[in-house]
């Protein structure tokens, strides 16, 4: 301390007291200095400087004798850093069990006495969206440690650093129909260190996790801390959700993001041209096959976007003619298509009636016989109907008469003379014509007709137990 007449004196000789009355309390200032002010090191010199200590002494007779003991406090400073250099604010350090948290410029800043003393990291830690792990403490050059608690000896003022990985984070990632799509930002970045071409790996669930081929990012923008990544999703069945994936490196955080699919029935109604439902016909919806029920439905939960539908071609003797959604045709033929999935979607596929000849004969002037069809309406009836008669490179037509019965028979008849020798011809119902009204499938037959010469009766002549003699 700094005797007022002595000037500084060793703090193991008492401090003088005088001109005290008993009972009196007199405030006094002592200055203190640690040793002789200064110390010396191998890097650099340490001004302790002079403390000044306020006193209450109580008084006996008239002085008194008052020892003060003097603990040395050093001033600690911990700087805390991303990986890339940039300094952390708010991260939470606890010293000797007491929190500290990092200011503005990223610093804790205490006087600590000399001795020991423990500093303890967090094992991460999150502020203004991004997430940190602990990565090391720098003491010095060629002095790192990678546990989360240290132990050091304070002897003078002291600094090291604390370091965590520098964040990183997929944002905004989506299913737009077509593409999985996000964002990857990095905290901090350099021309060196962007997130420019890193991989992304993806993954979709559906009952468990399964991986798909990694997609690489773009270019960064914004001062490298941004890059998109798209990926063309081909739609799975069943699938919930997507998630997309950073692993990380030696200076970056690993991070994902997941996302979830909107999902949407699609029902196929399998019919044919006049509204009867179809059961059990194949329609593939992105390569996998399903059959139509009883009622003639398939019903299949997608997720949104696009998938690729498409009908067997010909099924049961009917052929596919188009597929509609409410009033509008994808176009006679069409098949397969290719549907965007933004709603619950019912899509009608059509087939042609089926038709057939039925009961035909010559008698030796005219071929006769029945149309069938399988369905008719009012307007679109059995009745009516072209056929056509092929033989010896001829061709004749006639229509069918009026419908019969529950309007899907019709006869028709053709006078085609007696021939002189063995034809065979054939009737021909041409059915649909190419475009949104026809209805029906063609249907063809062959018959012979026979020279009545050549036409011989059998008679079978049976005994009267009715055994054929």
């Amino acid at each position: 301390y700094k005797h007022p007449t002595k000037g500084w004196v060793s703090v193991s000789d008492p401090v003088e007291i005088r001109n005290l009355k008993p009972q009196q309390t007199k405030t006094v200032t002592l200055y203190v200095r640690t040793g002789s002010g200064t110390y010396f090191d191998e890097e650099g010199s340490y001004y302790c400087g002079v403390h000044a200590y306020r006193v209450n002494v109580m008084g006996g007779d008239d002085w008194a004798y008052f020892t003060l003991k003097v603990t040395a406090r050093y001033w600690v400073t911990i700087r805390v850093y991303n990986t890339l250099g940039r300094r952390l604010s708010g991260c939470p350090i606890w010293i000797d069990g007491v929190k500290h948290t990092a200011n503005s410029y990223g610093e804790v800043k205490v006087q600590l006495s000399a001795g020991s003393h423990t500093f303890t990291a967090p094992s991460s830690y999150s502020s203004s969206g991004w997430s940190r792990d602990f990565k090391e403490w720098w003491i010095k050059k060629g002095d790192h440690r990678f546990t989360r608690t240290i132990t050091l000896d304070i002897q003078r003022d002291t600094s090291f650093s604390l370091w965590f990985y520098t964040g990183t984070r997929i944002v905004n990632l989506r299913y737009d129909g077509s593409y999985i799509r996000g964002t990857l930002e990095f905290e901090s970045a350099s021309s060196s260190h962007n997130p420019s071409y890193k991989y992304v790996k993806l993954g979709y669930y559906d009952g468990s996790w399964r991986a798909i081929n990694p997609t690489r990012t773009g270019p960064a923008y914004s001062g490298y801390r941004k890059a998109d990544f798209s990926y063309t999703w081909t739609p799975r069945l069943r699938a919930t959700k997507v998630r997309a994936e950073y692993p990380g490196d030696g200076n970056f955080m690993p991070s994902s993001a997941e996302v979830e699919l909107s999902r949407y029935v699609l029902k196929v109604v399998v019919k044919n041209t006049f509204g009867r439902r179809l059961s059990g016909y194949q329609v593939k919806v992105d390569d996998r096959v399903y059959y139509s029920d009883s009622n003639g439905e398939i019903v299949v939960d997608l997720v949104k976007g696009i998938h690729t539908i498409e009908a067997v071609c010909e099924h049961g003797g009917r052929r596919f003619k188009e597929f509609t959604v409410g009033l509008r045709s994808f176009g006679i033929g069409a098949n397969p298509i290719m549907v965007d999935l933004r709603s619950p979607m019912t899509l009608s596929a059509w087939y042609y009636a089926r038709t057939w000849f039925e009961n035909i004969s010559y008698d030796g002037d005219r071929v006769s016989g029945f149309l069938v069809c399988e369905d008719s309406n009012e307007r679109d009836g059995a009745g009516g109907k072209v056929i056509y008669l092929r033989y010896h490179g001829d061709v004749i037509s006639t229509l069918t008469g009026s419908t019969y019965g529950d309007g899907e028979r019709a006869l028709f008849s053709f006078h085609v003379g007696a021939v002189t020798e063995l034809v065979s011809a054939v009737l021909e119902f041409k059915g649909y014509a190419e475009n949104r009204y026809g209805n029906y499938m063609p249907c063809s037959s062959t018959i012979e007709l026979i020279p009545p010469e050549r036409i011989l009766t059998v008679y079978a002549f049976r005994g009267p137990s009715g055994q054929p003699l």
